[in-house]
């Protein structure tokens, strides 16, 4: 797993030409050891939303403790919008497929998935897989 580590400090966030996040830095103070991470990913077939939180240090990452006071960081995007970006940004196409790749896995694998009467003590389990007939096809 990899998380981004980025200097949360004064003349970090005065590059990114946001007020709002210099008067939090000057209220919060300075971390230069801060590090992001995702809180959430969203592929809808409307929407894309990528949700990032702060956090004070890698210490703080794995407590699960967000840095206090400091809003998450979301990029949204249209349909259209993710789709020519897709084309665009080889890193962002993988990672939709490897995202796909993945949910699709689980759909077909996962025993939550599996469909029928739950079997009798004893009795073989003939319960199948909702997608197991399914075939994964390129669009």
């Amino acid at each position: 797993m990899k998380i981004m580590e980025m200097p949360l400090t004064l003349d970090e966030v005065q590059a990114w030409n946001l007020p709002a996040f210099e008067d939090m830095v000057r209220g919060l103070g300075n971390y230069p050891g801060a590090v992001f991470d995702f809180t959430s990913m969203l592929f809808t077939n409307t929407e894309t939303k990528i949700t990032v939180a702060a956090y004070r240090n890698q210490s703080a990452w794995d407590q699960g403790v967000p840095l206090p006071g400091f809003p998450l960081i979301q990029l949204r995007l249209t349909r259209a919008e993710h789709v020519a970006l897709e084309g665009a940004n080889p890193g962002f196409a993988a990672l939709e497929a490897a995202v796909r790749d993945a949910a699709w896995s689980l759909m077909t694998s996962h025993p939550k998935m599996l469909r029928g009467p739950l079997p009798a003590q004893g009795e073989e389990d003939t319960r199948q897989n909702a997608f197991a007939t399914g075939t994964l096809i390129d669009v």
